[in-house]
């Protein structure tokens, strides 16, 4: 059964008021409000079941991560320790990116810092922070960011210093109408190399997406932020209530274990890797989750079917590259 994003729509806001009602009163609601609408009253229905059967897909809140240059906090000339903020790059779920250069006459070097949101600021964060940052600095490879440092700012927000990368997106690279399917393969292999050279460190990156892999102009990949999202999230060994539900994550390019809270692990980042590839190679992403409710996409996944990539490029014939 597949759902439009109306009845989507209509099951999202259904559901929260029929779960409250029991016996008759339940199925007088359903039978009114669905009326027409069988496909609505199934999904409901089978939401109801799995709720009592305590089945909880929701009782894990994510962070839904939409990159904005709005709503920076930080003026041109703040400094974050040793670094001066130059402009705002931009702003996700987890907080803020700015361009930033040394400011104590060490050395020149300008450098990317991500300002985390407010929450993230215990003594525990700290400590992983430094005990992180020791692990990421063993992710030397030419097409991985690194992480260079790390620290608190004067209003106890932690932010990360990373390698500071001039360059487009993947897809906007590809859609310019210069790269052709041998390029994008390389680039793609070029991708799964430092991812795997990550997962050999057990550092798996969470949130691949198009943002997250930046082509310079030499034709070179490199991918940002990875080890973030570990640094974000509770070692089961340090849990100290809290940070466990701060998951960073993109629902066109999530797995379904991330969006349902499930076990983590090298696969999931393969699984985003197909969604890249399938996105570089037809055009388009083979999910339709794009401007849905985030419950919504976690009720649809098991009702997902992805087209074959042939198929969409033969439809898409005489189309641009990439959306």
């Amino acid at each position: 059964m597949s759902l439009t994003l109306a009845e989507w729509t209509r099951v999202e806001a259904l559901f929260p008021e029929v779960l409250a009602l029991t016996g008759a009163a339940r199925a007088q609601f359903l039978e009114r409000n669905c009326k027409n609408q069988p496909q609505v009253r199934a999904e409901i229905e089978s939401l109801l079941a799995a709720a009592e059967s305590g089945t909880d897909f929701f009782e894990h809140s994510v962070v839904v991560i939409t990159p904005s240059l709005t709503e920076t906090t930080l003026a041109a000339g703040s400094r974050l320790g040793p670094w001066r903020v130059l402009e705002p790059l931009g702003r996700g779920g987890m907080g803020e990116v700015y361009r930033a250069e040394r400011a104590d006459g060490t050395f020149a070097m300008q450098v990317a810092v991500k300002l985390l949101k407010r929450g993230l600021d215990s003594d525990a964060i700290a400590r992983r922070f430094r005990r992180e940052r020791r692990i990421l600095a063993q992710l030397s490879h030419p097409n991985i960011a690194h992480l260079l440092d790390a620290g608190v700012a004067d209003d106890g927000r932690p932010y990360l210093v990373m390698e500071y990368v001039r360059g487009e997106s993947i897809t906007a690279y590809c859609e310019s109408g210069r790269v052709l399917l041998p390029e994008i393969l390389r680039l793609m292999c070029a991708i799964c190399d430092a991812v795997d050279e990550a997962h050999r460190h057990l550092v798996v990156h969470r949130d691949l997406k198009p943002s997250n892999v930046l082509v310079t102009a030499e034709g070179q990949i490199k991918l940002l932020d990875f080890g973030i999202a570990k640094l974000l999230i509770e070692d089961d060994e340090d849990a100290t209530g809290g940070t466990r539900d701060m998951v960073p994550l993109s629902p066109s390019y999530a797995a379904p274990e991330q969006i349902l809270h499930g076990v983590i692990s090298t696969a999931t980042d393969v699984y985003a890797l197909g969604v890249l590839l399938y996105l570089l190679l037809t055009g388009r992403l083979p999910h339709r989750r794009e401007d849905i409710p985030l419950t919504a996409v976690a009720m649809g996944l098991k009702n997902e079917t992805t087209e074959q990539p042939s198929a969409v490029v033969q439809s898409r014939a005489g189309e641009p590259a990439i959306d």
